[in-house]
């Protein structure tokens, strides 16, 4: 049982050059030349059979290279992309364990030969023919020369792939290194990106007077800086990981499933930004909130908080800044109705009611009070009917803005005059302030002055009083 199984050890070092070497060999490499020249050799030596045993060893060992050859070639291109370096030293130690494993198994079958040549050589013939592995003396011979040019040949290749080997780790971590030199790279010039993108904002753009160019500019600023940015990074990754971009696609895909709401805000800021519906500065009520747009972010939208009730049909706008900002997700511009008071123009209806008593002069009231209307806001009315046409050309408008009016209407306290006008959006309390007291300085030195009719309350009779009492 020994014998056949250090025979099987034999076949497997004698013919190691594996599946590839099995398919380009047409047939084994054969030693009985080999055995016939150390038969010649024990029976008759000399130098001559020596040069000839020589030159047939030396062809054995041109064999065993080619035949490592043609496994080394094989396995060096059995799949895998050549040009990745993990995959190419995943091959390459394969490589060489392999060669060391047939080293190895060549090396012990040698020695095993080598013992049993001692038997040899003190003469005789071996006692137990079931511990030995050959069957004669010069077969002896001619597989351990066999063995001793495979285990050179094997050393010889195993010298080069194994520093090809070294070579191929010290590239990997080069290029783990230079990787990871590449990500810290990367993440400073971001750093400093953002540092210097605020220093400008803060020290250099702060001085621009003008506010709207001031804005403009700081946005568009930041805006060119964060796009190069994004282009620089994403050239940078694509050089150092070359899937990445396949591998973006995929998380872009995955994000854009869990993260919907920020996708709807960056669609809703796209259509901000387009300025269709409303643009920084206008005055609008989206959802229960309403303000002045100050900012306009990719996600958010930053408001300046005003408080107050939206107009009702035929009314005018009650809401005033508190002071707050309030920031609201660009989604809700794509979901919520939005009210902009600045859509048609930056003016604004305003209404002042008075009323004098019947037995005033009230047609100098009337022409006091339409003077003063029309000093006032003659000029606005005109750019609120101007910024009207331009901003809704576009639509079908039946009507043009009327300009200052005073209406006439009779009441129970006396005749009722309502004074409607356009102005300023944010100035109506300025404006309606200062025609209140220029009404008051009119009526007041108006010859004879003009009274102005308060609502007078009467308590009601007891029956008594009116009707005397009853018996």
């Amino acid at each position: 049982m020994r014998r056949i199984l250090a025979s099987i050890v034999l076949c497997i070092a004698l013919f190691p050059a594996g599946r590839a070497a099995a398919q380009t060999a047409e047939r084994p490499i054969s030693i009985a030349r080999l055995q016939q020249l150390y038969t010649e050799q024990l029976a008759h030596p000399s130098a001559s059979i020596e040069q000839r045993i020589a030159k047939e060893r030396a062809r054995v060992r041109t064999l065993i290279d080619d035949e490592l050859n043609v496994f080394i070639n094989e396995s060096l291109r059995s799949g895998g992309d050549p040009a990745d370096v993990a995959q190419a030293i995943t091959r390459q130690r394969t490589l060489v364990d392999a060669l060391e494993s047939q080293l190895n198994e060549a090396k012990v079958d040698l020695s095993l030969l080598r013992e049993e040549e001692d038997v040899y050589t003190r003469g005789g013939v071996p006692a137990q023919r079931d511990t030995v592995l050959t069957g004669s003396h010069q077969e002896l011979l001619a597989r351990s020369a066999f063995l001793e040019e495979r285990v050179a040949s094997l050393e010889f290749f195993l010298i080069p792939q194994r520093e090809r080997l070294q070579k191929l780790e010290a590239q990997e971590r080069w290029t783990q290194f230079s990787l990871t030199f590449s990500l810290l790279t990367i993440a400073l010039v971001i750093i400093a990106v953002i540092a210097l993108e605020r220093f400008i904002r803060a020290r250099v753009l702060i001085r621009i007077p003008d506010a709207s160019r001031r804005y403009t500019v700081r946005k568009v600023t930041g805006g060119v800086i964060y796009a190069v940015l994004v282009l620089w990074v994403l050239h940078q990754l694509s050089d150092d990981f070359p899937g990445i971009v396949t591998s973006f696609a995929i998380i872009g895909a995955g994000l854009a499933v869990a993260l919907q709401d920020v996708v709807k805000d960056i669609v809703g800021w796209s259509l901000v930004v387009q300025g269709r519906h409303c643009k920084i500065g206008d005055r609008v009520a989206v959802g229960p909130w309403s303000g002045d747009i100050v900012d306009i972010g990719l996600l958010r939208t930053v408001l300046l908080d005003a408080q107050g009730q939206p107009p009702v049909p035929g009314g005018s706008i009650e809401v005033a800044r508190v002071g707050k900002t309030l920031s609201v997700p660009n989604a809700l511009f794509l979901t919520q109705p939005l009210l902009n008071y600045s859509a048609v123009s930056d003016f604004v209806r305003m209404e002042i009611v008075l009323t004098v008593p019947y037995d005033s002069d009230w047609r100098k009231a009337e022409s006091l009070l339409r003077k003063i209307l029309e000093e006032r806001t003659a000029a606005t009315s005109e750019m609120a009917r101007h910024q009207q046409r331009v901003r809704l050309r576009h639509l079908y408008i039946s009507e043009d803005l009327p300009g200052p009016m005073v209406y006439v209407d009779l009441t129970p306290a006396g005749v009722q005059f309502s004074l409607r006008s356009f102005v300023p959006l944010r100035e109506r309390r300025v404006v309606i302030s200062a025609i209140n007291r220029e009404i008051l300085e009119a009526f007041g030195t108006s010859t004879p002055p003009i009274p102005i009719a308060v609502p007078v309350s009467r308590m009601a009779e007891p029956p008594e009083q009116r009707f005397g009492k009853r018996d």
